[in-house]
């Protein structure tokens, strides 16, 4: 019996520090987010053809595509999706682009900022947990990023998300011009394949974003992840 009410004590008191972790967590989020939202806006310094943005000195770009890109801060890699079924069907920012569907985020917060034009676009940033990783999720109208990473790391790249959200600058025509007709862009198997260009070394990272019973098979995978992009062409910049 006294085995037992040890085993309940240990349990409710790993609980509590969950919870705790996960409240300070958000409080860093806000913070970081709000601190973002006040910090200057620099005009674009990468240009693609159908948006541009700023980089800070300090994010690199590790590969990038006609709508995605993988930057690296510090050894931080995070993935930014053009928003394509927002802008081109003006869909709810925030439909049809959840990183997981089947847990609830431990962080959560939303919201509306203004870009370099003065346009006011709505925010939503979830962080999700799963076997030790922090899964990070910003959308908006004009960009969807991701991350997966430690606690401490991800409230640093949501800053780095928001910082960048501000600048995008997206030419609509094109895009629409580019994707209105085609099929609808399919953000889960380009999660999935940014995400080996990520984080290569964790092994199977589809077992972050899938039910255990729907998980494919990635024994053909090499170490540094494959090349080739779904739904999204290589460009230069």
């Amino acid at each position: 019996m006294k085995k037992v009410i040890c085993i309940l004590i240990l349990a409710m008191s790993l609980c509590g520090c969950t919870v705790k972790k996960n409240i300070h967590m958000q409080d860093e989020i806000d913070t970081v987010l709000q601190q973002a939202l006040s910090a200057k806006i620099f005009d674009s310094n990468m240009n693609k053809p159908l948006y541009s943005y700023y980089l800070a000195p300090s994010i690199g770009r590790h590969i990038s595509t006609s709508i995605s890109t993988v930057l690296n801060d510090h050894g931080k890699r995070f993935v930014m999706n053009l928003n394509v079924a927002s802008i081109t069907q003006k869909d709810d920012a925030t439909s049809n682009t959840a990183l997981v569907s089947f847990l609830d985020p431990v962080v959560h917060s939303e919201g509306e900022y203004v870009d370099s034009e003065e346009a006011t676009h709505r925010y939503v940033v979830n962080i999700y947990e799963k076997n030790g990783w922090y899964m990070t999720e910003f959308t908006s109208d004009t960009v969807i990023f991701y991350a997966v990473e430690d606690a401490l790391s991800s409230v640093e790249i949501v800053k780095d998300m928001m910082q960048i959200a501000r600048s995008v600058k997206v030419n609509d025509a094109k895009v629409i011009d580019a994707y209105a007709n085609r099929n609808t862009v399919n953000y889960k198997s380009e999660k999935i394949e940014l995400f080996k260009q990520v984080i290569p070394e964790s092994g199977r990272i589809e077992e972050l974003f899938e039910e255990p019973s729907s998980k494919e098979d990635t024994s053909q995978r090499n170490e540094d992840g494959p090349k080739q992009f779904t739904n999204s062409e290589d460009v230069s910049e």
